[in-house]
């Protein structure tokens, strides 16, 4: 008779990522949401992962949960939201990108387009 182990959140969540579908962890405040996907993404192997945080502070400027790594202004004529995901690919440069958003409930219209653009274009390969 084969004995079935548990799955715990930690190893679903590693197991999401690892199929390249992406997730989301949800859940009430104060939970461990934010806990869980930091212990996910610990030891990560072959990927940049790149911190978003949705603020009410952010959420009035556009990809503002995206700031501290979109540096530089866009090339002339370039569209903002190309622009912006062909810089988080330049950061990975030959790695894969991983985006990890906090409290996306928050976030600006142009950073929420940014996430959707990229799990759109998304390529698997991380783990």
């Amino acid at each position: 008779m084969a004995v079935r182990r548990a799955r715990g959140p930690l190893t679903a969540v590693r197991e999401a990522l690892r199929s390249g579908a992406g997730m989301m962890i949800a859940g009430a405040a104060g939970v461990g949401k934010s806990r869980l996907a930091a212990h996910a993404l610990a030891g990560q192997q072959g990927c940049v992962v790149v911190h978003a945080l949705g603020t009410e502070t952010a959420s009035m400027i556009p990809f503002g949960a995206f700031a501290h790594v979109l540096t530089g202004p866009p090339r002339t004529g370039e569209n903002l939201l190309r622009w912006a995901a062909r810089h988080l690919r330049d950061l990975a440069r030959r790695r894969e990108l991983l985006v990890s958003v906090d409290d996306a409930h928050r976030l600006d219209p142009a950073s929420a387009a940014l996430v959707h653009y990229l799990a759109a274009k998304g390529r698997r390969g991380c783990w």
